[in-house]
C-alpha cells in the first residue's frame, strides 16, 4: 500500500501546502480519501489512469475536503466515461449539489455509484478494506480505517478534539 499526500494543510491552501487529500495505491488500483484539491490533473501529472480509480471517500462535508470532486464529476461525467469508482459522501445532499453546478455549467452528470456513509464497514473490493467511524467535527464526519496488503492506517480527517474523539480503533 502507497500512501501519497497531495494536500494536507487545514481549510486554507498555503504557498506549499494544498487541502486534503490523500492518494492511496494498492495492487495498481487507486483510492481517494478526501478530494480537496484537482484530483485528475494529480493523476495525469503522475501518470495514472483516471479509470484505475475505485474509491473515493469523504470524511466531511467541507470545502477543503470536497472541492475537488466537483471537477472529478465533472470530467467523468463527459470525458473519462469509463471510470467508474465508487463515491462515498457523508451524506448524499452532495450529490444533488455537484448535479446542480454541473448542469449551471452545462454539463450533465451521468449515472455514478454514490454511496452514504454509515457507521462500520463501507468498502471492501478484496484490495482495500475502509471502515467509518463516527467523529464529532461536525454532522456525518468520520475517520476511516484503511486495511490492504496486511497493513492498516487511520485518516481521521478533521476533529472536534483529539482528546475528545481520536477513533479508539488506533489507541
Amino acid at each position: 500500500m502507497q500512501i501519497t499526500f497531495l494536500g494536507a494543510s487545514h481549510g486554507v491552501p498555503e504557498a506549499n501546502r494544498r487541502c486534503s487529500c490523500t492518494l492511496i495505491e494498492t495492487n495498481g488500483r487507486y483510492y481517494f480519501i478526501d478530494m480537496g484539491v484537482n484530483a485528475i490533473d494529480a493523476l495525469r501529472t503522475r501518470g495514472i489512469e483516471v479509470e484505475d480509480v475505485k474509491g473515493i471517500f469523504i470524511t466531511h462535508m467541507h470545502g477543503d475536503h470536497t472541492n475537488g470532486l466537483i471537477s472529478f464529476v465533472d470530467l467523468i461525467s463527459w470525458y473519462f466515461k469509463t471510470a467508474d469508482p465508487e463515491i462515498c459522501l457523508p451524506n448524499l445532499e452532495g450529490v444533488e449539489a455537484i448535479r446542480a453546478w454541473l448542469k449551471a455549467n452545462h454539463c450533465e452528470m451521468r449515472d455514478l455509484r454514490f454511496k452514504k456513509i454509515t457507521d462500520g464497514t463501507i468498502f471492501d473490493d478484496g484490495y482495500l478494506k475502509v471502515t467509518a467511524i463516527p467523529t464529532q467535527h461536525c454532522p456525518d464526519s468520520h475517520a476511516f480505517f484503511v486495511e490492504a496488503e496486511g497493513k492498516a492506517v487511520l485518516f481521521t480527517g478533521d476533529l472536534k478534539h483529539p482528546n475528545v474523539d481520536f477513533p479508539k480503533i488506533a489507541k
